[in-house]
């Protein structure tokens, strides 16, 4: 019996139940062994059991920002321990077999795929008879419809690691894509079905087919690319000598994650401070200066219509110019679930000589397996951390009174950040700045420049997992508050790749005066073997999967097919059903990143192009913003109406304009506050003849505070403001006709990024918002420090792996001992070619130690090192 403390969702219900009460009572009915005469009604036990299953359930309760009461322990919630269960149990062929077996019936009788049929044009008649035509015959074996012989081709390990993880869906897949093979060679060769029946499935199968992604792009594969790969930890250079690369190159393009990131690239490229290969590391950076324009979502910077160099985020890339030299960063977000498409387009489809992937060593068999497609030539480059990372022997134990200016406390709550900033500020004195996911990404450079200089006073950083990527931090020591995580479901805990990338950032190169590491500790004891085991680890691994880009090609072919009633919701459920790829790929999580808008396109876009409905599901919205959700729906039917989309006028009933209002006028009573308070005259001048609005003349009944403290909601309004003007900004930069407004758009975000900053300037103390248990935490008046126990531990590096057969590996590992001494170790190619002979023995070729620059891109300035790839 479950606790009553243990509130589950209906996903969760519904698998015990189909566990538990379905097998132990209901499994041994002739319902579950053969198809009922049609028209008879269902067993009173099914009926039941439906019955049961469909009852509304209670939500998990949850608090603000995913706050847990005080004075409680958190708690994972129920549905991530019985997804490790499930990860237990589905530890076989076997078990999954057994699963398939069990849902085959409730699978065949569901409205839904019966839905799904009548969307590609077959009947309902014809429909039911071919789903009982499928349950009657599956074969009266232990394996049924998936015998052992058969599990590469259905591939039994996809579908395994699908249901291990409880992804939605996946015994709808896997009985969706068994089923189309089925009903093809059923409709082939009997005459019971029409003929049509046979072509719509058909060509609905071929429409589905994505089993080789690399011949979407034909002008990439007009040549044999060179593939690049630098791998290795967060602070190891990996980045520099492809940018070097890049700067000696007559044409090329840098793709970064981060527009912030892009936009630095621009910067020193432009400005000479990217050395080339080749070029002498002393020369003025006046000679070395290349042209650069800069594309991102939202923004456009063109030095000079011809310019050679292009940096821009990775959706921005053009797969139909050729390039000399291109670098993707980050290349581990292949698997990233919102945004992953982007990298495997850009991996497959850019047209350039050589290429170079950035990123983690977990990355690099996933790549292998989809260079295998194109032909292309890979070499490995791995290196080594340029400073050690140490992790502590123990936690502060709660103990805020041994936070140390440097130190960097991770916590990944926006309500337990401020908690934190407020108690840290309160018992150490020690100022704080703040970086999290929703602020912008401005705002988050302004907030690091604050921690980075010493002379601004803001000596102790708290922030998110949005400090791993693309900010330089001066970060002596970082403190994991918890290694936890809620996902918008529940709370789970991050993965080794995610903890070690940010426990990455303690100790970066160039960063300290002493550059002797980065310490990594937890505020609690019970959360420090996770880390360590995440900081300790030689190769993190990574999604075995890389997610397939949701092209205009692929959706028009479906679309041509279906039945026109079918909605657009329809298109994405065929494709996520019965789409065929290969093991290396996978489809972007539709039910869970694009649950919102789906629902949107099919009531406000049904007379839209695929194109523009395409855009609208690709655009960058936080559909959980509800704000952010009500503007985008002002848009789409601003745009349907009127074929305008006025920036304004999407604002209106949604409290922004005045929440903009607001904040201008307590900035403005905050700073006639400041001034007033060395002059009561003044004070009685400005009360009595200033002509100010009535929310500022409000804020000045309150002028002998020192500082008006900004409230919560107003910071949470900008927030959804900034993004908002953001997404606009994004649409202008494709429809620039329909959404002609950029410059209100851009004002508004330039104001938005000062009146966040301003707030955050000023919230020092925030009612309410607990971090993890306050009981623990030592709390006192007295502002002291002490240093945590710290032992010192040496960080064991993994050797090269073994490369597969039929593939020739050649790697070349980097141990690097100051930052003039890169030592090239080993060297392999691979050649990830499909013809490869098998290769029964890895040949290493030995190389010499010589001088590679090592600096990594975040922190290559004037200081650049002499040698070449």
């Amino acid at each position: 019996m479950l606790s009553a403390t243990h509130r589950v969702c209906a996903h969760c219900r519904l698998s015990l139940l189909e566990n538990s009460l379905w097998r132990r009572t209901f499994q041994s009915s002739a319902v579950l062994q053969r198809q009922k005469p049609k028209g008879q009604k269902s067993s009173s036990s099914v009926s039941a059991f439906r019955q049961l299953i469909s009852r509304p359930i209670a939500r998990p309760t949850r608090h603000a920002d995913n706050v847990l009461p005080p004075l409680q322990r958190p708690q994972h919630h129920f549905h991530a321990q019985k997804s490790r269960s499930d990860t237990r149990r589905i530890s076989s062929p076997e078990h999954v077999r057994q699963k398939l077996n069990e849902g085959l019936y409730r699978w065949a009788r569901l409205g839904a795929t019966v839905a799904r049929l009548k969307s590609m044009g077959i009947t309902t008649e014809e429909a039911r008879t071919l789903l009982s035509m499928f349950v009657d015959e599956r074969p009266r074996t232990p394996y049924g419809w998936f015998p052992p012989e058969e599990d590469d081709k259905w591939q039994m390990a996809r579908i395994q690691d699908d249901m291990a993880e409880s992804l939605p869906g996946s015994v709808d897949r896997a009985l969706t894509r068994r089923f189309m093979a089925w009903a093809l060679e059923t409709t082939r060769t009997r005459g019971t079905f029409q003929p049509s029946v046979y072509n719509t499935l058909t060509s609905v199968q071929k429409a589905v087919d994505f089993i080789h992604p690399a011949e979407w792009y034909p002008v990439a594969r007009m040549l044999r690319r060179k593939v690049h790969m630098h791998v290795g930890p967060t602070n190891s250079g990996k980045t520099h000598n492809a940018l070097r690369a890049l700067a000696a190159s007559p044409h090329g393009v840098y793709a970064s994650p981060l527009r912030l990131l892009a936009y630095e690239v621009f910067d020193r490229l432009n400005k000479g401070r990217i050395v080339p290969l080749n070029a002498d590391p002393s020369a003025p950076p006046e000679t070395l200066q290349r042209t650069c324009n800069l594309i991102t979502g939202e923004e456009t910077r063109i030095v000079k219509e011809d310019a050679p160099l292009l940096s821009c985020t990775v959706e921005m890339i053009d797969t139909r110019r050729r390039y000399d030299v291109a670098v993707i960063d980050e290349v581990q977000m292949l698997s990233d679930t919102h945004r992953g498409g982007a990298w495997t387009a850009a991996v497959l489809g850019i047209h350039a000589e050589e290429l170079h992937l950035c990123g983690e060593a977990g990355a690099v068999p996933l790549v292998q397996e989809m260079l295998k497609d194109t032909g292309d030539e890979l070499i490995v480059h791995r290196y080594e951390r340029l400073t050690p990372l140490v992790m502590a022997s123990k936690s502060i134990n709660g103990d805020l009174r041994k936070i140390e200016p440097g130190d960097c406390v991770v916590s990944f709550s926006r309500s337990a950040l401020f908690a934190l900033k407020r108690d840290i500020e309160k018992i150490t004195g020690l100022r704080c700045a703040i970086i999290y996911g929703r602020l912008p990404p401005e705002v988050r450079s302004e907030q690091a420049e604050l921690f980075n200089d010493p002379g601004t006073g803001y000596d102790v950083l708290v922030g998110s997992d949005a400090i791993g990527m693309g900010l330089n931090l001066k970060i002596k020591r970082i403190i994991f508050e918890s290694s936890w995580k809620y996902d918008g479901d529940v709370e789970r805990t991050l993965s080794l790749s995610q903890l070690k990338q940010i426990a990455g950032r303690a100790g970066r190169y160039g960063m300290h005066g002493d550059d002797d590491g980065g310490i990594v500790t937890t505020l609690y004891d019970e959360d420090l073997p996770v880390v360590r085991k995440a900081v300790e680890s030689k190769v993190v691994p990574m999604s075995k999967r890389a997610v397939l880009p949701m092209t205009k090609e692929s959706f028009h072919d479906l679309e041509q097919l279906i039945h026109r009633q079918a909605s657009f919701s329809s298109i994405l459920d065929i494709i996520r059903s019965a789409s065929i790829m290969a093991p290396c790929y996978t489809l972007l999580d539709l039910e869970k990143d694009h649950k919102e808008v789906l629902p949107l396109i099919d009531r406000l876009c049904n007379d839209y192009t695929l194109d523009e409905r395409l855009r609208i599901m690709n655009a960058p919205v936080q559909w959980r913003d509800s704000v952010v959700a009500q503007a985008m729906e002002k848009f789409l039917r601003m745009y349907k109406k009127e074929g305008h989309v006025q920036f304004e006028e999407s604002l209106k009933g949604l409290g922004l304009s005045e929440a903009l209002e607001k904040a201008r006028d307590m900035q403005a009573s905050a700073e006639l506050a400041s001034g007033a308070s060395s002059s009561s005259d003044s004070e009685k001048d400005i009360l009595s003849n200033a002509p100010v609005s009535p929310s500022l003349a409000s804020a000045l009944e309150a002028i002998q505070l020192k500082s008006v403290p900004p409230q919560i909601d107003l910071l949470l309004k900008m927030e959804s403001l900034y993004r908002i003007a953001v997404v606009y900004m994004w649409f202008n930069q494709r429809l620039p006709l329909v959404f002609s407004q950029r410059d209100k758009a851009l004002r508004t975000k330039d104001e938005c990024e000062e009146n966040i900053n301003w707030c955050l300037e000023r919230m020092k103390y925030v009612k309410g918002g607990k971090f993890r248990p306050p009981k623990k935490v030592i709390r006192s008046d007295v502002a002291t420090t002490s240093s945590p126990g710290q032992e010192s531990e040496k960080h064991k590096r993994g050797e090269g792996k073994e490369g597969e057969e039929g593939v020739k590996i050649e790697e070349r590992e980097y141990r690097v001992d100051g930052l003039d001494d890169a030592v090239p170790r080993e060297e392999e190619i691979i050649r990830a070619d499909s013809s490869a002979a098998p290769a029964k023995h890895k040949k290493k070729d030995k190389v010499h130690k010589r001088d590679a620059p090592l600096l990594d891109t975040a922190n290559v300035g004037a200081e650049s090192l002499t040698g070449s790839l």
